[in-house]
This record gives C-alpha cells, sequence and structure tokens, in this order.
C-alpha cells in the first residue's frame, strides 16, 4: 500500500484545480481536426449531376461540414480560389466580433465652446465610426443644444471626423458604381449611410403625377418630377438620374463620387397603380458635409439661429462636452449589417477595427490586416492565395476558398463569446433580410441561416443548415463565370442541401 505526504497531495490538488479553471476559462474551445466522410453513392451522384446539369463551364466550389462531427460530407474545389461578393463581409463581421466584442457601442461626442448662457461659439460633433448613426441621431443633437438653452451659434458647426483617414471608397471598387448608394463612401461620420434615398408612389388616376418623398428628408438636394401614373398591370418606365430626361451624358465626362448640395435628381416615365412604389438610392460625394447640413436643418426648426458655416476641423482642446450619441451593442448593429448586406457599414466597421487595434487614424489597410491576423492566428486557417481586399465583397480583387470560408463558419460555431452573435446577424430562408423571399416553400424554410454574394457572373452563400436533432451543417457555395441568374443559383443550392437534409 503507498502511501503520500501532505505536499505531495496539495500539490497534486493544485494541478487538478488549476486544470479545470484553465480549461473553464477558455471562451472558444479547441476545434477538432476535421475529417473527411464521403457522401453514399447514389446521393454523391445526384449531386454532381445537379452541378454537371448547371454550367459545366462555371466555375464552382463548395463545401459541406456537419459541425457536431466535424466531417466534411462533401466538397467540391473546395481549395480553389473565388471572387466572393458579399459572403466576404462574414470575415468582417466575426473580426469584429472579436476584436471589438459584442457588447461594444460607439460614441459620438457633442461638444461647445464659449457656453454663455443662452449662445456658444462653435459647436463640435466628433465622430467615432458609428456604422449604424441616422438622422434620428441627428434630431437628438439638435434636441441636446436645445434643452442646453442655447439660441445662438456666433460660430460653425464642426465636424470633426479625423478618426477615419481620408480614403472613402473601397481597394478595387468600381469608378461608375460611386454614385450609387451601395457604393456610398466611408467616414467617420455616417448619417443613414451616407446615401439620400427617392421613393415614388402611383396616384388614384392615370396621369396624375407621382408621389415623392426622400429618407432622410432634407433641402440638401432638389429634386425633379415628370413621372406619371400609369394604368395598372402596364409595365414600369421609371427612371432616376441625375441627366434631365431626353439628354445624355456628355462625352467623356468625369463620373460623379456623389451628390454635392443643391444637385437635382431627375424622376421621369411611369410607375403603374398596381405598383405600391419604386425607388433608388444615390451616395453622397462628402459624408461629413453632409451630416453637417442636416444637423443645420434641424439646429434651425428648433428656432436656433446659426451665424457661421458648415465644415470639417479639429475639435478645439477648450470645447465642452455636452453629450455622447451612445449606438446599440455591436451585437445588435451586426443584424442590420448583415441580414441586409449593407457595403457602406460594413467597410465603416472595417475601419473601426483598424482604429481599435492600432492608432487613429483608422483605414482600410489597418482593418483588411487586423482581419488576416484574425483569420490566420485565431482561426488558423492557411491564408495562401486569401485577397482581403475590402471589408465587404464589393471588390473583385478579393479571393477566397469555400474551405477558408467554413473554417470561419466552423471557428464562430464552436466561439463562446461570439458566436451566437454572429450566427443571429444571418438571413433566414424565407423570413428575413436577402433570404425573404427565398425558399417560401422549400424545405429549406426556416432551416437555413446564410449570407448570400451576387455580382454579375458571381454567385455565393455560406451559412448553416439545420439538419437532424444531433447535427448542424456549415457549407459554403461559390460560383463564379456563370452567366446564369441568381435565381438558377439558388435553385442549384437548394437541390444540394435538400440532399444532405434528407440524409
Amino acid at each position: 500500500m503507498h502511501t503520500y505526504n501532505n505536499n505531495k497531495i496539495q500539490a497534486i490538488f493544485f494541478i487538478f484545480v488549476f486544470a479545470t479553471l484553465m480549461t473553464c476559462c477558455q471562451t472558444t474551445k479547441p476545434i477538432p481536426e476535421i475529417v473527411t466522410t464521403k457522401l453514399t453513392a447514389p446521393l454523391l451522384e445526384r449531386i454532381e449531376a445537379a452541378i454537371d446539369r448547371y454550367n459545366p463551364q462555371a466555375k464552382i466550389g463548395i463545401q459541406i461540414v456537419a459541425l457536431q462531427k466535424d466531417e466534411v460530407i462533401y466538397q467540391h474545389n473546395p481549395n480553389q480560389m473565388f471572387t466572393p461578393a458579399s459572403i466576404l463581409k462574414l470575415y468582417t463581421a466575426a473580426a469584429a466580433l472579436h476584436y471589438l466584442g459584442p457588447s461594444y457601442r460607439f460614441g459620438t461626442q457633442v461638444l461647445v465652446e464659449d457656453l454663455n448662457k443662452n449662445q456658444i461659439g462653435d459647436l463640435y460633433v466628433r465622430a467615432s465610426g458609428d456604422p449604424n448613426f441616422s438622422a434620428n441621431d441627428i434630431t437628438k443633437i439638435a434636441n441636446t443644444v436645445k434643452q442646453l438653452g442655447i439660441k445662438n451659434i456666433q460660430g460653425n458647426i464642426v465636424i470633426d471626423d479625423d478618426q477615419f483617414d481620408g480614403i472613402l471608397w473601397g481597394n478595387g471598387w468600381m469608378w461608375n458604381d460611386m454614385i450609387n448608394g451601395y457604393s456610398a463612401p466611408i467616414s467617420a461620420l455616417n448619417v443613414d449611410y451616407n446615401r439620400i434615398a427617392v421613393f415614388a408612389w402611383p396616384q388614384k388616376n392615370p396621369g396624375d403625377p407621382v408621389g415623392i418623398t426622400i429618407e432622410p428628408y432634407t433641402n440638401f438636394i432638389k429634386v425633379n418630377v415628370t413621372a406619371k401614373t400609369a394604368e395598372a398591370n402596364s409595365s414600369s418606365s421609371m427612371q432616376f438620374s441625375l441627366i434631365p430626361p431626353g439628354q445624355k451624358q456628355a462625352k467623356g465626362a468625369s463620373p460623379t463620387n456623389g451628390l454635392i448640395k443643391d444637385q437635382t435628381i431627375y424622376v421621369s416615365g411611369k410607375l403603374p397603380k398596381h405598383k405600391t412604389y419604386q425607388y433608388e438610392t444615390f451616395s453622397i460625394a462628402n459624408p461629413s458635409l453632409f451630416a453637417g447640413f442636416l444637423l443645420k436643418e434641424q439646429l434651425e426648426k428648433n428656432g436656433i439661429q446659426i451665424k457661421g458655416q458648415v465644415k470639417q476641423g479639429e475639435t478645439a482642446t477648450n470645447a465642452r462636452l455636452v453629450d455622447t450619441i451612445t449606438s446599440r451593442p455591436l451585437s445588435e448593429s451586426l443584424i442590420d449589417i448583415v441580414k441586409f448586406s449593407n457595403n457602406q457599414a460594413t467597410e465603416t466597421l472595417l475601419k473601426a477595427i483598424g482604429l481599435k487595434v492600432g492608432e487613429a487614424p483608422g483605414s482600410f489597410e489597418k482593418g483588411t490586416k487586423a482581419v488576416r491576423e484574425f483569420l490566420s492566428q485565431e482561426v488558423k486557417i492557411k491564408t495562401k492565395g486569401l485577397v482581403n481586399a475590402d471589408g465587404s465583397g464589393l471588390s473583385r480583387y478579393s479571393q477566397t476558398s469555400p474551405e477558408q470560408m467554413t473554417s470561419v463558419l466552423r471557428y464562430m460555431w464552436h466561439n463562446f463569446r461570439g458566436g451566437a452573435e454572429f450566427v443571429a446577424t444571418f438571413p433566414i430562408a424565407g423570413e428575413d433580410g436577402t433570404l425573404n423571399s427565398n425558399w417560401k416553400t422549400s424545405p429549406l424554410k426556416g432551416r437555413i441561416r446564410a449570407k448570400t454574394g451576387t455580382m454579375s457572373n458571381i454567385c455565393s452563400l455560406a451559412g448553416y443548415l439545420d439538419g437532424t436533432p444531433l447535427e448542424t451543417y456549415a457549407f459554403t457555395f461559390m460560383i463564379n463565370g456563370s452567366s446564369f441568374d441568381g435565381e438558377q443559383c439558388r435553385k442549384l443550392f437548394e437541390q444540394i442541401l435538400v440532399e444532405v437534409l434528407a440524409t
């Protein structure tokens, strides 16, 4: 019979407790090595036949992983590089949860100079890179100034956006996209994603001018309306343009980088009675000055007189903080960003990541570097061939593989700190986001949470499939070089996922 002295017993007990505590304190459990299993031959043949029927010339990459077993159950060109389109947003979202944390909030500061009874010198808005800052937040600032009893601003409205650098568009973004709302510039102060939406809706009688509204409502731009209401069930010929109807853009004219003050949007054509509405979004050329103009409008509505101008500049050292507009937690903000595939907000978040991990100003370069380090050091994926040229996937320079994308899905599924928040941002098939109208009558309805990616000749889908009670699947589909439309892509994805669901 062996005996141990007290010192040995205490040492063994200490080692046991220490090991237990270290295990419990891990925020992410280690992900086991993945293994590969093959589907049954008939099922494999049906999937391969569906791919062949789709388009033999298209470049197709697929990986499907059973998460509980950590097994690859099907893959097709898993290590080839593809242009991913908007599913690249998943890298940015995962990195944001890692670096910032689910509870992170942005704070936009309001400061005043020379407060004296009912007047001040300059009014400052110091931006923080809040991706979801809105016109409602501008109204909050104006109300704060009014509640302070301020009736006169003797100086300027100064927008301090120096937390981000001055590069407004992502690497590889197309020059002829920059006027479009989905390609809006990125600043430290963004209001309603730096775009103006123009809505038109039909009136009661054919021939009546269409109704018009803009969001956010402002006098920053002008709208010229010649569009008319048309008979029900006729075709729509609505146009939203910066060029007057009947005119063509001057030969050799430079493309516009977005709307400027007092620019006119022309709304022409016909809108049938049976339509609910039609709209178009336009980007803003200078987001900070636009935000300042909106604030000036709201202050004047509150009866506050402003002698100075709207300008960009640094906050004075003697300025006094009077309010901070605090954002929702990042976990909530990401739901809006990912479910509706918001390019501008994602790129803003990319710069915010760069700001968090480095010194000001935040930049695309710092953000993409941080995301890549997250992928290589935390997710432990092999980054050879991976190019994250931007954060949203709008750049055609970006490249990644199905295996790399699925590795991030696996990592976040096992991640205690941000995994649940990550999955909650995905659109649900047949229910919301960019999958709202897809698979409503399919067995996949409500059983898929996935991010879409669509550009010309590109179709992607990445996310999770709720399989059996004991298994959930992570999947990535990428198609490049396809002339088929998005609906045909989704039919292929549906065929394959329904086959997996039936296993």
